[in-house]
């Protein structure tokens, strides 16, 4: 399955393109059968609302997983780790990502902490499917097809009203979570950030599960287990996708000779590498390279 590269910090949260002139970032993800089909394990400070435009999407959190079918949205809290996938062959997402700071930007307000912060720091509110059973949810969905469509006019004036549309779309959030505040803290997922922070630091290096265990002060097998309960899949499968994700944006950001970005990316055998890098991409990296280059002339 292939992957989306992110653009990410050093803290590996992700980075995100913004709207002209504003901290707001609107963003389409399109996943089809020949293109990626992942974007990856990451988390941001930003909240985000992402509706499905097109098929199925397959959201994923700490220990759940939720499905996102076309016409439905689905609520994510700031710094929640979380990745998407496509369920059906073509599908897609708009997503609308917003700092707190933009929401309310005196932090210390008393306003911050009634209207924002209280939302942020809800461990019940951490993510939500938005759908058709309630009159909230379809009012915030529609709010997100006008912004998709005045985007789409790519007047730049309309920036004013998609600002406008945010604000209105946070009132309706909070009035709809408000009764759902328990003051149930957020548990932070440090330990599954640590594991990401940790595989993607050293990712290059000769890596082991005995490795990633002395650096979290684990068992084999209770770092084992924490893994694949924190992200539904063994360090090593996790650790040969990540190695193979950055082996795609070598090929093509770079000059680099197969072989090169093949030891670059913690591959100690070609042979090995374009093996897997064929049943993941469908490509031998060659072709692949190829591929990309013969689409950018075109």
């Amino acid at each position: 399955m292939k992957s989306k590269h992110l653009s990410l910090e050093l803290n590996q949260q992700e980075t995100l393109p913004t709207l002209p002139g504003f901290p707001i970032s609107c963003l389409l993800t399109t996943f089809t059968e020949k293109g990626y089909q992942l974007v990856d394990w990451h988390w941001h400070e930003q909240i985000q609302i992402c509706y499905t435009t097109e098929g199925s999407i397959l959201w994923s959190t700490d220990h759940q997983q939720f499905e996102v079918e076309k016409g439905k949205a689905f609520f994510i809290n700031s710094q929640v780790l979380h990745r998407s996938s496509s369920v059906t062959t073509e599908a897609s997402y708009f997503c609308l990502a917003v700092p707190p700071s933009f929401l309310c930007p005196d932090s210390k307000s008393q306003f911050f902490k009634e209207n924002v912060q209280t939302i942020i720091d809800e461990g019940n509110l951490q993510y939500k499917v938005l759908d058709s059973t309630d009159k909230l949810s379809l009012e915030i969905i529609q709010l997100l097809k006008e912004i998709v469509n005045l985007l789409n006019s790519q007047e730049s004036i309309h920036s004013f009203e998609i600002i406008s549309k945010v604000f209105t779309i946070w009132s309706k959030l909070f009035i709809m979570f408000k009764p759902l505040l328990t003051g149930t803290p957020v548990i932070q997922n440090d330990r599954a950030k640590q594991m990401i922070l940790y595989i993607q630091k050293h990712f290059s290096e000769p890596m082991t599960l005995s490795d990633l265990a002395s650096h979290l002060q684990l068992s084999r097998s209770e770092t084992s287990r924490e893994f694949k309960r924190h992200l539904n899949q063994t360090m090593s499968e996790y650790l040969l996708h990540y190695r193979l994700k950055t082996a795609q944006k070598l090929l093509v950001e770079t000059k680099e000779p197969i072989v090169t970005i093949c030891y670059q990316c913690g591959f100690n055998d070609q042979s090995y590498f374009t093996k897997k890098f064929r049943e993941v991409v469908g490509l031998t990296p060659k072709q692949y390279r190829n591929k990309q280059s013969s689409n950018k002339k075109s």
